[in-house]
């Protein structure tokens, strides 16, 4: 085993140890923080596991099966969580968030 695979285990165990206990209370309490943060830790954790297998296969054949594989992680980091992170940010840096209606 080399130090890469080492790294890449230690980092997939980091973003599951993160993922778990955020998905629990966000859906546990209904903090909605806490489930974009375990939706983007899954989505990270899924994107390691698939990088440490792209870099463990040997044949063609296996880097294409993996590459098909990590569409779903990457779906749900790009397409599903940058643009709801980005609105959420512009609305909070307008200040419409803390006006209240009279």
């Amino acid at each position: 085993m080399n130090w890469v695979t080492v790294i890449w285990s230690i980092l997939i165990g980091a973003c599951a140890a993160m993922a778990l206990p955020s998905l629990f209370l966000g859906i546990r309490q209904g903090w909605p923080v806490d489930l974009f943060f375990g939706r983007v830790a899954v989505g990270t954790l899924g994107l390691a596991v698939g990088e440490l297998a792209l870099m463990h296969a040997t044949l063609p054949d296996q880097y294409g099966v993996v590459q098909m594989d990590l569409g779903p992680a990457i779906f749900l980091i790009v397409v599903r969580e940058i643009p709801e992170a980005t609105s959420k940010l512009l609305v909070f840096l307008s200040g419409t968030h803390t006006k209240r209606r009279t």
